[in-house]
């Protein structure tokens, strides 16, 4: 029998990468001296009442009534998209530079596979010796992530 994990948000925010949406939006609703006015005027508009993704989206569909054409629409669309791959590219390459101290490595490597690894183990005596007699260490892993770190660290440690 095969095992899948399905590896979300939850494992960048546990590596201390800061991608929940309100950090990001947070982030993107600063006003900037290159933002447009048609940018500015969105996101002083957006940032009202965001706390999650979908949140996004609804005040996106709410908003779009105000653009005078779709070019407008998609600038902003486009500028947010810009700023979400930017910003995300940077947190991961503060989570590789934080990396670079060895003991925060082997610790983050540790935890992992020992949470792969005995992820069936302590459910009860009888649940342990039956899953042994079928689990043939067979992972396979579904990412759900932002970011690339997970599928990153599985190339760099054979353990994962």
């Amino acid at each position: 029998m095969s095992t899948v994990f399905l590896i979300g948000n939850g494992f960048d925010l546990s590596c201390g990468i800061k991608t929940r949406y309100t950090d990001v939006y947070k982030s993107y609703c600063q006003i900037l001296d290159t933002d447009s006015e048609l940018i500015r005027k969105f996101k002083n508009e957006i940032s009202s009442s965001l706390s999650c993704w979908s949140d996004f989206e609804e005040e996106m569909a709410k908003y779009a009534s105000t653009f005078s054409n779709e070019s407008d629409f998609l600038q902003c669309l486009w500028n947010f998209k810009k700023y979400l791959i930017d910003y995300l590219k940077n947190q991961e390459s503060s989570f590789w530079e934080r990396l670079q101290d060895r003991a925060i490595y082997f610790k983050l490597s540790e935890e992992v596979r020992r949470s792969i690894n005995f992820f069936y183990t302590g459910i009860s005596n009888n649940l342990d010796y039956e899953i042994s007699r079928i689990v043939d260490d067979k992972y396979q892993y579904i990412c759900f992530n932002y970011t690339n770190v997970f599928n990153k660290l599985r190339n760099i440690d054979y353990r994962f």
